[in-house]
């Protein structure tokens, strides 16, 4: 939708239903080219396959962070971001809930 072109900030965090393909829909989605911020809250039914999709969309030049909380492969989307964009990184969060 137009309406997303210039969304900078996106929480789907309480949508537990998001999915490699709904990532996969926003990395090619020609209306988000200004989001920096996704936040994806604990959701553990993406795969590192699903986040790389997105983290390497040339769709999303500005995407510079994702918060994902408890979520075990954030290094690895971190890393991802840093190859991508230099100083870009992942913001990362823990609950003692941890599992």
């Amino acid at each position: 939708s137009r309406q997303l072109a210039n969304v900078e900030f996106l929480d789907l965090s309480n949508n537990a239903r998001i999915t490699d393909a709904a990532l996969e829909a926003l990395s090619v989605s020609p209306h988000l080219e200004q989001l920096a911020t996704l936040l994806l809250g604990s959701n553990n039914h993406l795969t590192l396959a699903g986040l790389e999709t997105l983290v390497n969309s040339p769709r999303l030049p500005n995407l510079r962070r994702v918060r994902l909380v408890r979520y075990e492969k954030d290094q690895a989307i971190e890393q991802m971001l840093s190859n991508r964009h230099g100083a870009a990184r992942i913001a990362r969060e823990f609950s003692c809930a941890r599992q």
